[in-house]
């Protein structure tokens, strides 16, 4: 596999999974929506489907791109890169984002900054639609600390050599426990959108369950003959198929429960959470393969929506809820609503990019400097921006 098509295909299919966030919260509008009108079953279905595999697959990505960086970076460099690229956007959302609770009236209120001054303290801190940048950040700084704790050659000895994809099910025990005390009916991860303490408040369970996922993503770089196995047609269409299904059976098993996803015998709730990481981990190998199968070609829309897929994700959660619950209100189509939502939000996302991100030094956060269009022309500064 020749590096600048890696490189293309992992980073397209990461935007993907980023851009499908947006997706995903104009989707929640029809779970409880705010006419009082009904749950839209194809909303929910499509929604599980997407939710048991997205935010694993983002970290798999992730520790995939972070074992590149860490080969070509110092770790000054490393860890400057990091916190300014993935730690700038929490403080752009506490001071610029409105803060969303899709159950108040109205659902929008004031960015975290200006809670803060009117209370005169700092009481809680929001992370809402980036919360996983939290996690990001704390995986990397884990990585960053055990490689310097360890020799070369112990890290040698580690790094263990695999071959098949089929040995990173060794995983499996691992995800199924922390899948238990982390995932309501095996499937809808608990997330820390709030924290007014980080020990109490992270989710711990969840924060090893999606750390799994990324050094997962680290193994791949390391032995990426899996990659070339995962593009096989057969790997592809034994992993995409069968196991999509599993999430639907999931939710249809959870929702007969007297109480919803509560499973309480104890047979029952391992082999639930058994099924649903072996399928999580399968298909997230299968959309790769298929990724890899599609995106062997350099496209100008693809790149496109790359670049920007990280701005987009950090403006469209205001429009999507905005927008989204006037179309609800309005009595429109459930499924037209959620294009037109979807169409609006990114739309605006990108505007809101060009008119104060793109032509400002603010775009060194979202697509790094050297991939900016504003730049400092002395010399002096480059070095050091070269870093970010």
């Amino acid at each position: 596999m020749e590096e600048g098509y890696r490189i293309h295909s992992i980073d397209s299919l990461r935007a993907i999974a980023m851009l499908l966030g947006v997706l995903l919260h104009a989707l929640t509008l029809y779970l409880e929506p705010i006419d009082g009108s009904g749950l839209r079953l194809w909303a929910g279905a499509l929604l599980t489907w997407i939710t048991i595999w997205r935010m694993p697959l983002f970290m798999i990505l992730s520790g995939f791109l972070v074992v590149g960086a860490l080969q070509k970076r110092t770790t000054a460099s490393f860890l400057s890169n990091r916190l300014f690229r993935i730690g700038s956007p929490l403080i752009l959302l506490w001071i610029f984002i409105p803060k969303v609770n899709e159950n108040a009236s109205p659902m929008l209120s004031a960015p975290d900054v200006f809670v803060w001054l009117a209370n005169g303290a700092v009481s809680s801190i929001n992370l809402g639609h980036l919360w996983f940048l939290l996690y990001l950040l704390l995986f990397c700084g884990i990585t960053l600390l055990l490689r310097n704790s360890f020799s070369k050659k112990m890290l040698a000895r580690i790094n263990v050599k695999i071959d098949k994809p089929i040995w990173l099910l060794f995983w499996i025990p691992a995800l199924t426990l922390l899948s238990i005390f982390s995932k309501t009916g095996a499937l809808f991860l608990e997330v820390p959108l709030e924290i007014s303490n980080l020990f109490s408040d992270l989710k711990w369970a969840s924060f090893g369950y999606l750390f799994i996922f990324f050094i997962i993503g680290m193994q791949l770089h390391q032995n990426q003959n899996i990659l070339r196995r995962t593009q096989r047609i057969p790997f592809i269409l034994l992993t995409l198929i069968p196991f999509s299904l599993m999430p639907l059976i999931i939710l249809t098993l959870g929702a007969e429960k007297p109480e919803a996803f509560i499973f309480t015998d104890s047979v029952e709730l391992i082999a639930i959470h058994l099924f649903a990481s072996v399928s999580t981990l399968l298909l997230c190998l299968g959309i790769i393969g298929l990724t890899q199968k599609l995106l062997y070609m350099h496209n100008r829309l693809i790149s496109f929506f790359t670049k920007l897929s990280y701005p987009i994700y950090f403006f469209h959660h205001t429009f999507i809820y905005s927008v989204g619950g006037a179309l609800v209100l309005a009595g429109w189509n459930s499924l037209l609503a959620v294009i037109v939502n979807c169409s609006i939000a990114i739309a605006f996302s990108i505007l809101l990019y060009y008119v104060f991100i793109k032509f400002t030094p603010l775009d060194w956060i979202f697509n790094g400097y050297r991939r900016s269009w504003f730049k400092i022309k002395k010399e002096s500064f480059n070095r050091y921006l070269n870093e970010l």
